[in-house]
């Protein structure tokens, strides 16, 4: 008897998910890791085959890159030779990025290893903007990257289109079914600023440099929350307004009980450095730890149920299926007066509190007639024995 009403206990606790889409995003269930291949001959170059030896265990043991050494000169069959011809590589000593997706991007050592091979190494992880990244997808629940393009009349209407999605979330802001950080954030990289972010920007698919001439580069944005992943599709030129701004946020700020596609929390991640301060910091801004045991079990059986991708495999969401039930409308002046967006969330929210209702209805009706059976048995026993 005792057995099955710990039994319920448990089912019912697991009802009751605890977490937000965003806590989901923190959280490390063995996500494929990048990978750098660095082609260094030990003969031609001795000391930066030993220099990059000695400082890729310690610049990447808190990131999720890994760091290989080849020697471009060796006969050895792997996929990393491969990738030489490929990208056209003839130079050495030189590095290849590998995404966990497959594709890959050169990170040239120009110069002389001992001066500048360090900053190198570091380079695949760390950069200014992805600083602010971590700083923002910690205290707040997403940060909208913006690389700007060649048209400075677009990026203002691209920018102008973000601000107002962010007005309408923060006038829902308090509906969210519970609490995710502050606001959203707005990082801006200037069209002659690509350059500088060239790995991170590879990373999310967005393009790396300015245009050719004659050439127009879009705007392009990608959400960013949890532990560096990105949310949703990236939105390039027109495809950027308000209305799709405020479908990815909206879902972003979603509890984990929603109908969201659960490929949608597992979003790549950029590659960079996840260290024992951040993980600390995450810690006490979110009031749980991702690297729990307990709480990646109960994560992973989030991920587990609910809606899934056709045949199992993971898919990108598209615009249209992000947008759902939101329209772009003008945003009213009146704060009395409730956006089509807070109507479309409370009607979300009332959906999801009813299927509650019904879930936690049913249970308890379950776990009132096993108590009654348990009684009705107990009374059984206690009679048998007085006889």
């Amino acid at each position: 008897m005792f057995r099955t009403l710990a039994v319920l206990t448990v089912s019912l606790s697991a009802l009751v998910c605890r977490f937000t889409v965003r806590d989901v995003g923190f959280v490390d269930l063995g996500d494929p890791t990048y990978k750098l291949y660095a082609f260094v001959s030990k003969n031609e170059s001795p000391d930066a085959h030993a220099g990059i030896q000695r400082l890729s265990a310690a610049l990447f043991a808190e990131t999720n890159v890994e760091v290989e050494l080849f020697d471009p000169d060796s006969e050895e069959e792997h996929d990393a030779y491969r990738l030489l011809g490929e990208l056209k590589i003839q130079d050495f000593p030189t590095t290849v990025l590998v995404h966990p997706d497959g594709h890959a991007i050169e990170v040239p050592i120009d110069g002389k290893f001992d001066e500048v091979g360090g900053s190198t190494l570091e380079s695949v992880f760390l950069s200014p903007v992805r600083r602010r990244i971590i700083d923002g997808v910690l205290r707040r629940y997403c940060v909208v990257l913006l690389a700007e393009g060649s048209d400075p009349k677009e990026n203002a209407r691209v920018k102008q289109s973000v601000n107002l999605a962010f007005k309408d979330i923060e006038r829902v802001f308090d509906k969210m079914p519970k609490a995710v950080g502050d606001l959203p954030e707005l990082l801006v990289i200037p069209q002659d600023g690509r350059k500088d972010e060239k790995i991170l920007l590879w990373s999310l698919g967005l393009a790396t440099q300015s245009p050719s001439d004659g050439e127009t580069l879009e705007p392009s944005i990608a959400v960013m929350f949890g532990r560096g992943r990105r949310f949703g599709p990236i939105l390039d030129g027109a495809a950027i307004t308000q209305a799709s701004v405020v479908g990815i946020l909206a879902n972003a700020g979603q509890s984990c009980e929603c109908e969201l596609d659960r490929s949608w929390m597992r979003g790549p991640r950029i590659p960079m450095r996840w260290d024992a301060d951040t993980k600390q910091k995450a810690v006490e801004l979110l009031k749980f730890d991702p690297e729990n045991p307990l709480v990646k079990s109960e994560i992973s059986g989030i991920l587990a149920r609910g809606p899934k991708s056709s045949g199992g495999r993971s898919q990108e969401p598209t615009v249209a299926d992000l947008l759902g039930s939101y329209s772009e409308e003008t945003i009213d002046s009146e704060p009395d007066e409730d956006p089509p967006t807070a109507v479309a969330t409370t009607e979300r929210q009332q959906e999801n509190e009813d299927d509650a209702n019904h879930t936690w209805h049913a249970m308890l009706w379950t776990l009132a007639g096993l108590l009654g059976l348990g009684v009705i048995a107990a009374f059984f026993v206690l009679s048998r024995a007085r006889r």
